[in-house]
């Protein structure tokens, strides 16, 4: 009843005027004279005055959206002045009721009027019973049906009745002639426009020099046009320029549409208008016009070349524009599309002189522009690191110099990753680029191992996982052996590499009785004069040495050593012999390694990976010389470091995995040419990684995702730090 009319107001005039002329046509056929209704001589003028003509008059003239209470006031005035003039009151059933009625509204709307600009609770409840109860369509409808209930609800009259009935439902309800007059001004306006039913409005640019915004009223447009596959905007009287839709919102009643043009090294590329469109009275339209292309729009010519852009075609990729205070590393790039898909190691591709070049999201900013004084938006800017362009052949990143323009466009990048052969990646790599199928793989095994590899992160995120991985790489692509220090028990378990590799692979020194012997030869003693006869230190080497020999003669691939279960011991002292204490675990990591280097000396030196020592737990094997105990692990470690350093060209690394980075020997960390950062919280690792992976990246080590890590070095063949997804243990599991 209450619907607003989307009638121009001439248009609303010519409904009223169909509907006055329809009144005194029915009149005439019901053979009453219209003249007598219009001078009033008798009380059923009221009838048309108050009744027919107030409320076509209100609804399409004085109140056709809605009404205040100084329209409430006058409605009630000239109700009560049009109910005083009735003679005969007793005729008029219900005359009292009415009366008071409006009575009661002209002193509402009183009131309303005079408490308007206080804005409180009383005012606002007046305010809008007033509206409600003073507009037109409610105070003369009760007095045109009442005034036609009381005249023409008898026998003669009855189709005089009926049809007041009619019209006062077809009025009120059902708009019947707004609908007639609505539909021919519309096929009016498509005759008349018909050529131009491809125009989408005014479009203003932005700060952005490719970008467009455009507003448009839902109601009056064809919101099929905004699923057009490129749009025109006009350039100048004669010249355009060609883009695509990136984005839609709807507010209430309105379309906000950014559009983004075709460009070549950041400006717009600008055509003829005569080689792209056809459009009737183009020049007509102000700059910044803005058309629907489709077959329809487009003539034949070069049209075709330009809708098969890498904008146009790639548009649901498309993220946003490249900003300023870009530089060759890293970019800023405003984010204008996709911006649920985008998050911290996503890659996106920017065209550097023709190539497409991947950088890696590592950081978003919230910013401010200012499009007039008074008026500002904001939006997000993300910051990326130039990986480089990917090789599918070798898949390597290779370097691309330079940096891109300012606006060049920026696309998110998105294989079909769901359905690559995981395993196959697996087995050829040791994960992804996050959200695509580009592999990382171990460029060089044997670098891996004589350069060093450090896995470094919390508990819990599974550095194991990924040092089982590593492992089973290194014994299926080289010869080398692996020694595993571990202390805690996790790698010879159903749960440790028992689930990814042969059991009849893999060696332990305790459980199988090599070293048990020591248990009975730990209170050794010997000459005073002597002191390192003292013990079984002497012993203990001699064993480990045999232990090694000859696991490098059998067929086994990894050696398990958890140093805790071996009895060693020595003197307390030069000046205190006969005491005898046990061999720390730093100090029996330190043998074990000499040992290793001792026997890898002997078969000479080599470029290929001979040995990778696993240190499992690393801050316990080799602490940091603010973390030991005594001076003898500090002793100890410095011994572990030198193997280290010596071991590389006899073939001879490690793979330290530690959770505790500040707790570990910088000594071997800085020898680790190969970096696996997982999630990392405390200051003194995200400091020490920052030296490596630049405090960009850095700054993403809390909140990296499960399965993922930052890598860099040169067995991955990287010369770059890169955020990598890891694979999933169930692809890699050679069982």
């Amino acid at each position: 009843m209450f619907k607003k009319t989307g009638l121009s107001q001439p248009q609303r005039l010519i409904v009223a005027a169909i509907y006055l002329i329809i009144i005194f046509i029915c009149i005439l056929l019901l053979g009453e004279n219209p003249v007598d209704l219009i001078k009033g001589s008798t009380d059923e003028s009221i009838w048309f005055y108050s009744g027919v003509l107030l409320i076509i008059m209100g609804q399409y003239v004085t109140e056709p959206f809605f009404s205040t209470p100084a329209d409430a006031f006058a409605n009630s005035i000239t109700a009560i002045l049009a109910l005083i003039a009735v003679h005969n009151k007793q005729s008029f059933k219900l005359y009292w009721v009415i009366f008071v009625y409006c009575c009661i509204v002209c002193l509402l709307s009183i009131v309303a009027i005079g408490t308007n600009k206080y804005n409180n609770r009383f005012s606002k409840t007046v305010y809008f019973l007033t509206s409600k109860m003073g507009c037109s369509k409610v105070l003369f409808s009760l007095i045109y049906l009442l005034s036609a209930f009381a005249y023409f609800f008898n026998p003669d009259k009855c189709l005089y009745f009926a049809v007041s009935m009619v019209l006062w439902m077809c009025i009120i309800f059902f708009n019947i002639v707004e609908h007639i007059v609505s539909f021919f001004a519309s096929l009016i306006r498509n005759i008349k426009t018909k050529p131009d039913v491809f125009y989408l409005g005014q479009a203003i640019k932005s700060s952005d020099q490719i970008i467009y915004s455009l507003e448009i009223d839902k109601h009056n447009f064809n919101s099929q046009l905004l699923n057009c596959k490129a749009v025109a905007v006009k350039a100048t009287k004669k010249e355009c320029y060609i883009g695509t839709i990136i984005r839609k919102q709807t507010y209430i009643n309105t379309y906000y549409i950014d559009i983004v043009l075709i460009a070549d090294n950041g400006s717009p590329k600008i055509l003829p208008v005569k080689d792209v469109i056809a459009i009737h009275n183009f020049s007509n339209f102000e700059v910044g016009a803005v058309f629907a292309l489709n077959d329809v729009t487009c003539k034949d010519t070069d049209i075709s070349q330009l809708l098969n852009d890498t904008l146009i075609t790639n548009k649901n990729h498309f993220v946003g524009l490249v900003k300023t205070e870009s530089n060759i590393n890293t970019i800023r790039f405003s984010i204008l599309n996709n911006e649920k898909n985008i998050r911290e190691g996503k890659i996106i591709k920017v065209n550097i002189n023709g190539c497409d070049v991947l950088y890696q999201i590592i950081n978003g900013i919230t910013k401010e522009t200012l499009d007039t004084p008074s008026d500002s938006f904001g939006y997000i800017c993300g910051e990326a690191r130039k990986l480089g362009a990917y090789d599918y052949k070798t898949n390597l990143l290779k370097s691309v110099p330079w940096l891109p323009n300012t606006y060049e466009k920026v696309y998110l990048l998105n294989t079909n990753f769901v359905k690559t052969d995981l395993k196959e990646i697996a087995d050829s790599s040791i994960g992804v680029l996050p959200g695509t199928d580009m592999r990382i793989p171990i460029n060089d095994i044997n670098n891996l191992v004589t350069h060093n590899t450090a896995i470094l992160g919390i508990l819990g995120v599974g550095k194991s996982c990924l040092t089982f991985e590593l492992i089973i790489k290194i014994i299926k692509t080289t010869n080398c052996k692996v020694v595993c220090i571990d202390i805690t028990n996790q790698y010879y378990s159903e749960d440790g590499l028992f689930s990814y590799i042969d059991k009849d692979t893999i060696q332990n020194d305790f459980t199988e009785g090599k070293l048990t012997s020591l248990n009975n030869d730990a209170t050794k003693t010997g000459s005073k004069s002597r002191p390192s006869e003292w013990g079984n230190t002497e012993l203990y080497r001699s064993k480990i040495s045999d232990l090694i020999k000859n696991f490098f003669d059998s067929d086994k691939q990894i050696l398990i050593i958890n140093p805790d279960k071996h009895k060693a011991t020595q003197a307390a002292g030069k000046f205190n012999i006969e005491e005898l204490v046990e061999l720390t675990t730093v100090e029996k990591t330190r043998i074990i390694s000499e040992e290793l280097l001792s026997y890898c000396m002997e078969k000479g030196q080599t470029s290929e990976a001979r040995c990778a020592i696993v240190l499992e737990e690393a801050h316990s094997l080799v602490p940091e010389w603010n973390s030991v105990s005594s001076a003898g692990d500090q002793n100890a470690t410095n011994g572990t470091a030198k193997v280290i350093l010596q071991g590389r060209k006899y073939g001879l690394g490690c793979i330290l995995v530690t959770q505790r980075t500040a707790n570990v020997t910088k000594s071997i960390l800085n020898q680790c040419n190969t970096i696996f950062a997982m999630r990392v919280f405390d200051d003194t690792g995200k400091s020490f990684l920052e030296n490596y992976i630049g405090s960009d990246y850095s700054s993403t080590l809390p909140t990296l995702e499960e399965r993922h890590a930052i890598v860099m070095g040169k067995s991955l063949g990287l010369k770059q730090p890169i955020l990598i997804q890891l694979n999933d243990k169930k692809y890699f599991n050679s069982n």
